[in-house]
């Protein structure tokens, strides 16, 4: 699990940069207003990536520019295993 210390979702600066409230961002999102508000003010850790990917779509930006990766992260601990085939 990625931990907030870890990387940050920028959803509330990118509003911000759009001129775009919750509800608005809902519309176009189909988020309900409730969980963008929880995701917003930190009340809310680890969004799924189907949330995530429809946040990006009604903000219009990519996955990169709403997620921003602590560039100090340790990806040491993080292993990948290969896939089963």
């Amino acid at each position: 699990m990625i931990t907030g210390d870890e990387c940050e979702l920028r959803l509330a600066e990118i509003m911000k940069q759009k001129g775009m409230n919750k509800t608005q961002l809902s519309k176009l999102s189909g988020v309900s207003r409730p969980y963008i508000s929880e995701i917003a003010n930190d009340l809310r850790d680890n969004p799924s990536i189907f949330i995530v990917s429809r946040l990006c779509v009604g903000l219009d930006c990519t996955i990169d520019e709403l997620i921003r990766v602590n560039p100090n992260m340790d990806m040491a601990e993080y292993r990948y295993y290969p896939s089963c085939s």
